[in-house]
């Protein structure tokens, strides 16, 4: 099954707490046997390092981040489930942690939006979609919305302040793949509401498409395909 399917189609994925001894260190024969623990449970996932509790973790004089996300994907790695890992932090932490966590294998990384809330961004006015999503994901996280530093239509503006500075900006994932001037972008694992908005061709009825149309059509049809949109 897909991941989206899963996700949709709904299962347990519970958040992994921290084994510790009596020292206070990683206890890793028992952080084991939580992962084993949930998967013999059931469970259709793994979240790790998610915890309000386990934010300390990241720290670098702490330093257990990689080797607790490592226990659970090795562990883990033998069973069809969801792997998720918590990501927090400003876009240089965040980017980093989502970097480590597709490294050992992870499918979803899960990031707060009240980390991003107050940094720079670039987006289109309001009541344009991209705007009206990420609106829409701090609202329904109970947060208000991040001010806009800078709003433009123009791509190649938002790209430039993109690669050349430390803003954040929204905008189409056909627009994030096709366009030559967002090519040097990362996109972040974050998602936001994805509403469907059906596209048809339209003919006269009763016309016959000739065959350059008939081949034109069918070569954006495997484009498309082939892109993911």
């Amino acid at each position: 099954m897909q991941l989206r399917q899963k996700l949709r189609s709904g299962c347990v994925i519970p958040a992994h707490p921290l084994a510790l001894n009596s020292n206070r260190r990683l206890d890793e024969r028992r952080q084991k046997a939580l992962t084993r623990y949930y998967l013999a449970a059931g469970a259709g996932g793994i979240a790790v390092g998610v915890h309000t509790t386990q934010f300390a973790i990241r720290d670098p004089k702490v330093g257990l981040l990689e080797p607790v996300l490592t226990i659970a994907s090795e562990e883990s790695r033998s069973h069809d489930v969801v792997r998720v890992a918590g990501v927090c932090g400003k876009r240089k932490q965040a980017t980093a942690e989502a970097e480590l966590a597709t490294r050992l294998g992870y499918d979803v990384a899960l990031l707060s939006l009240a980390d991003l809330r107050d940094a720079s961004w670039v987006g289109t006015p309001r009541e344009t979609l991209t705007r009206t999503l990420l609106e829409r994901a701090y609202q329904t996280a109970n947060m208000p919305p991040p001010a806009m530093r800078v709003m433009t239509f123009s791509v190649q503006l938002r790209a430039h302040l993109l690669t050349t500075g430390d803003f954040l900006t929204t905008m189409p994932k056909s627009m994030l793949k096709l366009n030559p001037e967002c090519r040097g972008l990362q996109e972040l694992p974050i998602t936001l509401p994805s509403p469907s908005f059906p596209v048809v061709l339209v003919t006269l009825k009763g016309r016959t498409l000739t065959p350059p149309a008939e081949l034109f059509l069918d070569g954006l049809r495997e484009h498309v395909r082939e892109l993911g949109l």
